[in-house]
């Protein structure tokens, strides 16, 4: 080894060392539970070290988990740190401190794990229509966000955790021949007979290990399969051999009811079924000993703490003892009342997120903030099972559902879908606790007997049409079209929103919009305003990170190629051409690549120096695992 490379190595040697010193012993301590899964303690220095020179291990052929289509191909490999969207945020990471930073490669293995899930159960799109992958599931999850006192909660993310019944909303919302229906069935050992239980059953599972997530994705032998989000050499579970803590199991099932009750880790939680039944606890010192005093005696129900993980990259220092989220779960809720009752012992306000699912997998969910002591109901009714239907893909997972806004803390208004079947209606009840203190929040309800029928309006889907590439000079082809329909009664502008802020204001009616190129997730809303108050309709958009805005050839014995692509992804350029027969039908070759380079944003162009008559061009463009072709041009003979 050259002595400038020693040098250089022994330097990076000596700041990790200089850094964990410097760190103090309290967070070194606090690196030690994660050792053998993260690379981040001074321990794990020369793990770190080989596993960024070595080449990841092939993985095994063996037998897959079969998909719901019966198929047993190859499990998808989502990575979170693929820089597709490694960089993307997650759950509003810039907003909120969430324990393990503010991007997917930082905090992204649990929903990257439920996405490998989900493909291994046939759903390879999201109810927008958009391929499933850690960036569109991503935006679905981030869908309906409202701000509490304690941070953001959404369809798919509570706090920084992910919703595991989410599934359930999710493939309620897809069209029945794209997708069986499916659940989240709980929590359950991560014992290696229960993962191969559920493999042999055709059921893929999400095991936690200390600070991360991963996905037991098929059998070898004696060998247990897994999708690694992070580390991409680890492909079994010998790798993490008793290190694994708990399991996240999944069914497919028509009766998707569900409550999920979740507060952060430094609250209390308690609910009362209609019989009386009693799960959680409102005393309990760290989380972790409140989950063991906890009660629970309703069938099937769970009171769950789960850690926050740790940021794989080892930017962000490990999360403090104690943080996560607390978590009921009941997964056959009957008709009827449930008390919520919510505490902080700390004093300051509690908060807490209900997600109310019927049968049907239709998503009801309610925040509540303020107050030290909280107690309200949830009016909880399944409904009953719809009939096969094809329905049309909506991004609030409702059918037949009106959707509405609630303004936040900061002014702005976010959607809560609210289908009839699952109310989630905050009535106060009287207590069964001692009084609370003085600040205990006893919520009003609305007396909705006596309430005027709101005058109909409809805002319909969003349609929104990406172009991704254009032949010609013109450059019209980099852009969102986002078409819609508001319909009935209305009393003010429809607005469309991007990520919150208004980017067009119009009248009722069909309406549409074409958005600049912007590479990215986002979240684009209709907000409309009648006599009785707003309706929003959201939907989520994956923009591809190229745009071709440029690709034609200047025509001669040498051919010129000239293009221009938008974005600030990185990849390659591979300009190809093939040829046709001469001799009877015309029959053209393979594509043949005669030109590479680095993607640039820059115009760029190139000779073609072996022209021939009739021929075909295009441009491959790579970026991280996605291929776009652009249109293909063709030249007719040399002049």
């Amino acid at each position: 080894m050259p002595r400038k490379t020693i040098a250089v190595v022994l330097l990076l040697i000596a700041a990790l060392i200089a850094y964990f010193l410097l760190r103090g012993d309290d967070e070194v301590n606090a690196e030690a539970k994660y050792d053998g899964v993260h690379l981040c303690s001074p321990s794990q220095r020369a793990a770190a070290e080989a596993a960024a020179t070595r080449a990841p291990s092939p993985r095994p052929t063996a037998t897959r988990v079969p998909t719901a289509d019966g198929a047993a191909d190859e499990p998808p490999l989502f990575a979170q740190n693929d820089p597709v969207w490694g960089n993307q945020e997650y759950d509003h990471g810039a907003k909120q401190d969430v324990g393990c930073g503010r991007t997917i490669a930082e905090c992204g293995c649990a929903m990257t794990s439920v996405a490998t899930v989900l493909r291994l159960f046939n759903v390879v799109n999201t109810p927008e229509g958009a391929g499933l992958n850690p960036s569109s599931l991503n935006g679905w999850f981030n869908q309906n966000a409202q701000l509490t006192t304690s941070g953001w909660v959404s369809q798919g993310y509570q706090y920084g955790n992910v919703v595991w019944t989410a599934v359930n909303n999710l493939t309620a919302a897809l069209p029945a021949e794209n997708a069986k229906p499916l659940r989240y069935k709980g929590w359950g050992n991560g014992s290696e007979a229960e993962v191969r239980s559920e493999l042999e059953a055709g059921r893929p599972v999400i095991l936690e290990v200390p600070g991360h997530f991963i996905a037991a994705v098929g059998l070898q032998g004696d060998q247990i399969l897994i999708n690694d989000p992070f580390y991409r050499d680890r492909t079994t579970l010998a790798s993490y051999r008793g290190r694994v803590k708990s399991s996240r199991l999944f069914q497919p099932s028509e009766d998707r009811r569900a409550l999920l009750i979740s507060v952060p880790a430094n609250m209390r939680v308690r609910v009362t079924d209609p019989q009386g039944r009693v799960v959680g606890t409102l005393t309990g010192g760290s989380p972790a000993e409140a989950e063991k005093s906890a009660q629970s005696q309703i069938p099937g129900a769970t009171y769950r703490f789960e850690e926050a993980w740790r940021d794989p990259t080892c930017t962000e220092r490990p999360p403090p003892d104690g943080a996560g989220v607390n978590t009921i779960f009941i997964p056959n809720p009957e008709k009827g009342i449930y008390k919520v009752e919510v505490v902080n012992p700390g004093g300051d306000d509690s908060a807490s997120v209900v997600y109310a699912y019927d049968i049907n997998g239709r998503l009801k969910m309610e925040t509540r903030s303020g107050g030290r002591n909280v107690t309200y109901q949830i009016d909880y009714d399944p409904g009953a099972p719809s009939a096969p239907t094809t329905p049309t893909p909506t991004p609030t997972s409702t059918a037949g559902a009106t959707a509405t806004g609630t303004p936040t803390s900061a002014g702005q208004a976010v959607a809560t879908s609210t289908p009839p079947p699952a109310r989630a209606t905050a009535t106060p009840v009287p207590p069964t606790e001692p009084p609370p203190p003085a600040d205990t929040e006893t919520p009003t309800a609305e007396p909705s007997s006596t309430r005027t029928p709101a005058p109909a309006m409809t805002i319909s889907t969003i349609t929104a049409v990406l172009s991704e590439s254009q032949v010609g000079t013109g450059a019209p082809g980099c852009h969102t079209t986002l078409s819609w329909t508001v319909s009935g009664d209305l009393a003010g502008i429809v607005e469309l929103r991007r990520n919150g802020a208004t980017i067009h204001g119009t009248t009722i009616g069909p309406k549409s919009f074409q958005d600049q190129f912007q590479p990215g997730t986002w979240t684009y809303q209709i907000r409309a305003t009648n006599s009785q108050g707003v309706q929003f309709l959201s939907q989520t958009v994956t923009v591809t990170p190229i745009c071709v805005t440029l690709f034609s050839v200047t025509p001669g014995c040498n051919n010129t190629v000239n293009w221009q692509i938008m974005g600030t992804a990185t990849g390659t350029v591979r300009v190809q051409r093939r040829v046709y027969t001469s001799s009877g039908t015309p029959v053209p070759s393979p594509w043949t690549t005669f030109h590479t380079e680095t993607l640039s944003p820059a115009p760029r162009s190139v000779v073609d120096p072996a022209f021939n008559d009739d021929e075909d061009y295009r441009l491959e463009i790579l970026v991280g695992s996605r291929i776009v072709h652009t249109n293909i041009i063709y030249v007719r003979r040399c002049d």
